[in-house]
Formats: C-alpha cells, sequence, structure tokens
C-alpha cells in the first residue's frame, strides 16, 4: 500500500500551543504536558524559552523567558522565574528540549501522559512501503518504512487555530541528522516546536518524542521496483526532527532539584 507523505488525521488533542514572553518579544510554539518522576511537567523546546540573536535561534541554556501561556485557556500562565526546568547536551550540544515542572496547585486538566505507557488502539494499517517517482514515465520505486509515527502541534502564529496532526514514516536516506534523532516525513512547520510524537506499531502507541525542528531538500533514496530489482529515486523531502523521550527521562533523574539544569548525556 503507497503511504502518503500529507497525511493528515484527526485525534484528540493533546497539545497545547504556547506563548513565551520575553523582554521585547513574544514567541509561540507548541507543548505537552507529562506526568513523570512524581511531578508535573510542560514539555517543549528551549528555544522557545531562551534567546533569539538577530533573528536566529541561540539555544545556550539560558532561559530569557519571564512566563509562559497556554493560549486556549488564557488565565493559566506560568511564572518561569525561580522555576525548576531541565534540558540536556550530548556530546557539548544542546539538544533543544526543555522539561519546565509544574507546582501541585498547576496541574491542568487532562489529557496528559503518565510517563511512557503504551496505549492501544485498532484498526489502522501500517504500510510497509513509501512510494516516490523515479523520474521514468509510469515508474517508482519502494523505499522501505523502518518506523511509524503521529506528530501534533500548532503551525503559525494564529492564537485560534487547532493543531495539526499528520501519519508520518521514518526510513533511512538522511545522514545529515544525529544518529540519536527520531527521522520522519512530512516534518512539520514553524510553531510546531515542540509538539509531541508518537510511535505506532501493531496495535500500540506511546510518547516517542519531542518534535524540534524540520529541514527540506533533495534526497537520493533506495528501494525496489514492483518487478522486485534495485532502483534508486531523487525526491524533494522534507524531513522531521525529534529528540527521543527517553533522553528527557534520563535527564530529569540526573537533574538538580532546584533551578534550571542542562545534564551531560553520552550517546
Amino acid at each position: 500500500m503507497k503511504f502518503s507523505t500529507n497525511t493528515q488525521i484527526d485525534m484528540p488533542t493533546f497539545t497545547h500551543k504556547l506563548i513565551s514572553t520575553h523582554n521585547k518579544y513574544q514567541k509561540y510554539g507548541t507543548g505537552f504536558i507529562v506526568d513523570y518522576n512524581g511531578s508535573t511537567w510542560i514539555f517543549t523546546c528551549w528555544h522557545n524559552i531562551g534567546p533569539t540573536i538577530d533573528g536566529s535561534v541561540d539555544v545556550t541554556g539560558e532561559v530569557t523567558a519571564s512566563d509562559i501561556a497556554f493560549t486556549s485557556t488564557p488565565d493559566t500562565k506560568f511564572d518561569l522565574t525561580n522555576r525548576r526546568v531541565v534540558g540536556a547536551r550530548i556530546n557539548g550540544l544542546h539538544i533543544d528540549v526543555a522539561a519546565i515542572e509544574l507546582h501541585p496547585d498547576e496541574k491542568p486538566s487532562p489529557p496528559y501522559f503518565n510517563g511512557n505507557n503504551k496505549m492501544s488502539f485498532q484498526g489502522l494499517a501500517l504500510e510497509k512501503t513509501f512510494q516516490i517517482g523515479s523520474g521514468q514515465p509510469g515508474e517508482h520505486i519502494n523505499v522501505p518504512i523502518i518506523a511509524h509515527y503521529v506528530w501534533q502541534g500548532f503551525p503559525g502564529q494564529d492564537i485560534s487555530s487547532p493543531p495539526q496532526t499528520f501519519r508520518a514514516a521514518g526510513f533511512d536516506g538522511y545522514s545529515g541528522f544525529h544518529h540519536w534523532l527520531l527521522t520522519y516525513t512530512p516534518g512539520g512547520r514553524p510553531g510546531t516546536s515542540g509538539g509531541l510524537v508518537l510511535g505506532l506499531a501493531e496495535n500500540v502507541t506511546w510518547l516517542a518524542g519531542i518534535h524540534i525542528h524540520f529541514y527540506e531538500g533533495l534526497q537520493l533514496l533506495s528501494g525496489h521496483k514492483d518487478d522486485g530489482s534495485v532502483g534508486q529515486a531523487q525526491a524533494h523531502i522534507e524531513w522531521g526532527a525529534a529528540v527521543p523521550i527517553e533522553m528527557i527521562f534520563e535527564a530529569i533523574d540526573q537533574a538538580g532539584k532546584t533551578g534550571v539544569s542542562v545534564v551531560d548525556l553520552i550517546k
């Protein structure tokens, strides 16, 4: 069965559109709520709460936002001063995720995730190949799909817009990412940074990662033609990248109990 790269689906809203307030500007992004290690957290991207220098994101581990709010509930605003915030570095590189601890009386209404517990579902076919054209009339290449995902986030700055949810496929072919990232297509839009990525397997789904960025470009991919012969095809691919959820869990386990912590992980 052909996998479509533009499969927008209906799914309950598990994410929140976020506005962070900085000294002279605001940032829009996405986040979601997770219970982990005895606390409730907002998971998002660090660049949603960190500095922007000369129009570019600068992920240094500094928190420059004074507060962060859910646009769906205008009265829900969280002061970031003296708040516990956890991030992580891998081999010296800040991986652009942030876990913001909420106080017990700040815990929002469901839905939210309880760690990385798995959830069951029925009736969703998981295709085995991703189909792209080879450049020859009537020919295409079947590229093996190595993982299935669903991602959800809020594109753009329209605070009244609902989230977008897409089926996504992971497959070999792009070497420009760090090996520890989850990669998939389609890959998101500005504003979806900090959105959730769910993994899909046979009749089960789970919280797999935090969407951090997307890239676009021409890629040469290998696969098989319908007659079984090996072939290659070049396509313009939009890739999304997510940090595996286990990494931020590991950082929380090792972080200090107060203030801002950026934990060094080895992968």
